[in-house]
């Protein structure tokens, strides 16, 4: 999905239509703990929200994208690679103006994001900077009408704790 998202700019519609991004983020939550896997999906959200603007991060965001995006930050802080793929995405989602986008929790994922940047300035560091730009802009700015950012309540934590009733596996 990666490569093909790229490739022309017109692939990712058909992509989005088919379902496919929602099966990519499918494949994010159902493989948590697969570090490749996490790696590819965030880069192909990057480059399908890249390609796509507002509509296609609105489509990413409408099938829980940006917790399985900051799932992937935490379950894998020691790889460079989903690092900088998902540090990618959220950047790519939150410069989306006019895009349909949950508020980022900023209690969750400014953690994540100076995790990565400290831990991998040269591949993360781009991608850090601005997210921390615009969660620090969103705080000065204090601006209701525009929530295409970060907020510290109204998103689910990434990382949920087990269900009581969930059996052992």
């Amino acid at each position: 999905l990666q490569s093909m998202s790229a490739a022309d700019g017109y692939r990712e519609i058909s992509m989005v239509a088919s379902g496919a991004v929602a099966a990519m983020i499918g494949a994010m939550q159902a493989h948590v703990g697969d570090a490749s896997v996490q790696d590819h999906a965030c880069e192909a959200v990057a480059s399908i929200v890249e390609k796509g603007g507002p509509d296609r991060a609105t489509v990413v965001a409408s099938v829980s994208g940006v917790t399985a995006i900051l799932n992937a930050l935490a379950a894998h802080p020691a790889s460079e690679g989903v690092q900088r793929a998902g540090c990618h995405a959220l950047a790519a989602l939150i410069n989306c103006p006019g895009a349909n986008l949950p508020d980022l929790p900023k209690s969750q994922t400014e953690p994540l994001v100076r995790q990565a940047q400290q831990q991998f300035p040269s591949s993360c560091g781009p991608f850090t900077t601005a997210l921390l730009q615009r969660m620090n802009s969103d705080d000065e700015d204090d601006d209701d009408d525009y929530n295409n950012g970060i907020d510290d309540q109204s998103f689910p934590s990434a990382m949920p704790p087990p269900s009581p009733n969930a059996a052992a596996i």
